[in-house]
């Protein structure tokens, strides 16, 4: 059984569960793209004010200069 077919499934179980004791159905799937489309601009806001905070200070590192670099605090901002 492929891994959709089976979260389909249980998906389906869980409404017919909610239906049998009486509760309206709820769209299960609808509220976990909602929690990763609010986790995902999230992250993207703090990568945004991440970046003005880096500019206002002049650094002008990049990620993988701060990988290879093994003290990069002797040169990240000027």
């Amino acid at each position: 059984m492929r891994l959709r077919a089976f979260y389909s499934t249980i998906l389906l179980f869980y409404n017919v569960y909610r239906a049998r004791h009486g509760q309206p159905y709820y769209s299960l799937l609808q509220a976990i793209k909602q929690k990763v489309k609010s986790a995902v601009s999230y992250i993207s806001d703090f990568e945004e004010e991440l970046v003005k905070f880096a500019r206002a200070r002049k650094c002008d590192v990049r990620y993988e200069d701060m990988m290879m670099n093994e003290k990069p605090e002797e040169r990240l901002c000027s």
